[in-house]
Protein backbone atom coordinates (compact mmCIF):
# COMPACT_ATOMS: atom_id res chain seq x y z
CA UNK A 1 0.00 0.00 0.00
CA UNK A 2 2.93 2.58 0.64
CA UNK A 3 3.87 1.90 -3.08
CA UNK A 4 1.23 3.40 -4.34
CA UNK A 5 1.14 6.26 -2.34
CA UNK A 6 5.00 7.12 -3.26
CA UNK A 7 3.92 6.50 -6.87
CA UNK A 8 0.41 8.74 -6.53
CA UNK A 9 2.54 11.83 -5.02
CA UNK A 10 4.85 11.32 -8.09
CA UNK A 11 2.24 11.06 -11.17
CA UNK A 12 0.61 14.80 -9.03
CA UNK A 13 4.37 16.28 -9.01
CA UNK A 14 4.55 15.64 -13.10
CA UNK A 15 0.88 16.27 -13.39
CA UNK A 16 1.04 19.35 -11.29
CA UNK A 17 4.13 20.39 -13.25
CA UNK A 18 2.89 19.73 -16.87
CA UNK A 19 -0.09 22.05 -15.65
CA UNK A 20 2.27 24.79 -15.00
CA UNK A 21 4.27 24.12 -18.48
CA UNK A 22 0.89 24.48 -19.96
CA UNK A 23 -0.08 27.08 -18.18
CA UNK A 24 3.14 29.48 -19.16
CA UNK A 25 3.32 28.42 -22.50
CA UNK A 26 -0.60 29.63 -23.23
CA UNK A 27 0.40 33.42 -21.36
CA UNK A 28 3.53 33.31 -23.46
CA UNK A 29 1.26 32.94 -26.85
CA UNK A 30 -1.30 35.49 -25.59
CA UNK A 31 0.97 38.15 -25.33
CA UNK A 32 2.70 37.62 -28.05
CA UNK A 33 -0.23 37.72 -30.46
CA UNK A 34 -1.39 41.00 -28.03
CA UNK A 35 1.93 42.40 -29.27
CA UNK A 36 1.48 41.82 -32.74
CA UNK A 37 -1.94 43.56 -32.91
CA UNK A 38 -0.21 46.76 -31.04
CA UNK A 39 2.45 46.89 -33.69
CA UNK A 40 -0.29 46.25 -36.25
CA UNK A 41 -2.05 49.18 -34.85
CA UNK A 42 0.77 51.26 -34.62
CA UNK A 43 2.19 50.65 -38.31
CA UNK A 44 -1.76 52.05 -39.29
CA UNK A 45 -1.78 54.41 -37.49
CA UNK A 46 2.09 56.16 -38.57
CA UNK A 47 0.86 55.03 -42.32
CA UNK A 48 -2.15 57.34 -42.23
CA UNK A 49 0.18 60.13 -41.04
CA UNK A 50 1.98 60.07 -43.66
CA UNK A 51 -0.90 59.39 -46.11
CA UNK A 52 -2.74 62.21 -44.81
CA UNK A 53 0.60 64.36 -45.36
CA UNK A 54 1.37 63.76 -48.83
CA UNK A 55 -2.46 63.86 -49.62
CA UNK A 56 -1.81 67.29 -48.69
CA UNK A 57 0.93 68.05 -50.38
CA UNK A 58 -1.04 66.33 -53.46
CA UNK A 59 -3.85 68.81 -53.06
CA UNK A 60 -1.38 72.16 -52.85
CA UNK A 61 0.14 70.89 -55.58
CA UNK A 62 -3.08 70.53 -57.15
CA UNK A 63 -3.60 74.66 -57.01
CA UNK A 64 -0.78 75.82 -59.26
CA UNK A 65 0.56 74.59 -62.83
CA UNK A 66 3.83 73.51 -62.99
CA UNK A 67 4.25 72.95 -58.93
CA UNK A 68 6.75 70.79 -57.80
CA UNK A 69 6.54 69.40 -54.14
CA UNK A 70 9.42 68.00 -52.19
CA UNK A 71 8.47 66.03 -49.14
CA UNK A 72 10.50 64.33 -46.69
CA UNK A 73 8.59 61.20 -45.28
CA UNK A 74 10.23 58.66 -43.04
CA UNK A 75 12.39 55.90 -44.38
CA UNK A 76 10.50 53.64 -42.15
CA UNK A 77 7.25 53.20 -39.90
CA UNK A 78 7.77 50.78 -36.74
CA UNK A 79 10.92 49.55 -38.27
CA UNK A 80 9.41 48.63 -41.33
CA UNK A 81 9.67 49.87 -45.38
CA UNK A 82 6.39 51.05 -46.78
CA UNK A 83 5.88 51.89 -50.13
CA UNK A 84 3.37 54.92 -51.52
CA UNK A 85 1.60 54.77 -54.44
CA UNK A 86 -1.62 55.57 -56.29
CA UNK A 87 -4.89 53.59 -56.75
CA UNK A 88 -7.73 54.79 -59.63
CA UNK A 89 -6.53 57.74 -59.70
CA UNK A 90 -8.31 59.20 -56.10
CA UNK A 91 -6.57 56.48 -53.47
CA UNK A 92 -3.23 57.08 -51.91
CA UNK A 93 -2.28 53.75 -50.51
CA UNK A 94 0.69 53.25 -48.44
CA UNK A 95 1.45 49.08 -48.06
CA UNK A 96 4.15 47.79 -45.61
CA UNK A 97 6.26 45.43 -47.69
CA UNK A 98 7.42 43.06 -45.32
CA UNK A 99 3.88 42.60 -44.91
CA UNK A 100 1.38 43.15 -47.54
CA UNK A 101 -1.78 42.32 -45.60
CA UNK A 102 -0.88 45.62 -43.36
CA UNK A 103 -2.01 48.39 -45.95
CA UNK A 104 -3.73 51.48 -45.51
CA UNK A 105 -6.00 53.89 -48.03
CA UNK A 106 -7.25 57.14 -48.04
CA UNK A 107 -9.24 58.90 -50.50
CA UNK A 108 -7.16 62.48 -51.97
CA UNK A 109 -9.91 64.69 -51.78
CA UNK A 110 -10.34 68.52 -52.94
CA UNK A 111 -9.20 68.09 -56.23
CA UNK A 112 -10.65 68.86 -59.34
CA UNK A 113 -10.75 64.90 -60.14
CA UNK A 114 -12.14 65.23 -63.97
CA UNK A 115 -9.78 66.95 -65.25
CA UNK A 116 -6.42 65.38 -62.97
CA UNK A 117 -4.92 62.47 -63.17
CA UNK A 118 -3.19 61.54 -60.24
CA UNK A 119 -0.36 58.28 -60.90
CA UNK A 120 3.02 57.37 -59.06
CA UNK A 121 4.49 55.66 -56.45
CA UNK A 122 7.15 55.91 -54.23
CA UNK A 123 8.97 53.42 -51.74
CA UNK A 124 9.65 55.23 -48.44
CA UNK A 125 13.44 53.90 -48.26
CA UNK A 126 13.90 57.27 -50.77
CA UNK A 127 13.51 59.57 -47.83
CA UNK A 128 11.85 62.09 -50.15
CA UNK A 129 8.52 62.08 -52.43
CA UNK A 130 8.18 64.81 -54.91
CA UNK A 131 5.21 65.84 -56.29
CA UNK A 132 4.49 67.50 -59.46
CA UNK A 133 1.79 68.95 -61.24
CA UNK A 134 2.10 69.85 -64.80
CA UNK A 135 -1.25 70.32 -67.01
CA UNK A 136 -3.50 67.74 -65.66
CA UNK A 137 -1.33 65.21 -64.36
CA UNK A 138 0.16 64.88 -60.77
CA UNK A 139 2.79 62.72 -60.46
CA UNK A 140 4.13 61.06 -57.21
CA UNK A 141 7.54 59.76 -57.25
CA UNK A 142 10.80 59.41 -55.88
CA UNK A 143 12.76 63.04 -55.34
Amino acid sequence: MNRIKGQYRIIVEIMLFGLGVAITGFVLLSFQDLQKNADEIAIKDQMSTVLNTAINAVVKASLTNNAIIRLDIPVSVSGRTYKLFVENDKNLTAIDLTDTTINVSREIFNIDEPNNRVTGDVVSSAGVAEISYSGSKIIIQRG
